[in-house]
């Protein structure tokens, strides 16, 4: 799910590493819109990504 946000942010132009409070908040709403024609995702499989993405930046030593 990680790897989606770092390519989403690339294709928008945006930093996935440390990303800031407004682009997780974008990137949540894609998952729950579709946006690009993919299926929205249910609240669970939102939280669950974004479970990911907090790892994913304390991992890298940053504060989520």
């Amino acid at each position: 799910m990680v790897g989606g946000f770092t390519t989403w942010c690339a294709g928008k132009g945006l930093a996935a590493l440390p990303a800031d409070p407004e682009t997780v908040a974008l990137w949540m709403t894609s998952l729950a819109t579709g946006e690009g024609g993919r299926k929205p995702l249910a609240r669970a499989s939102i939280n669950q990504a974004l479970s990911a993405l907090i790892f994913y930046h304390r991992d890298a030593g940053y504060l989520f």
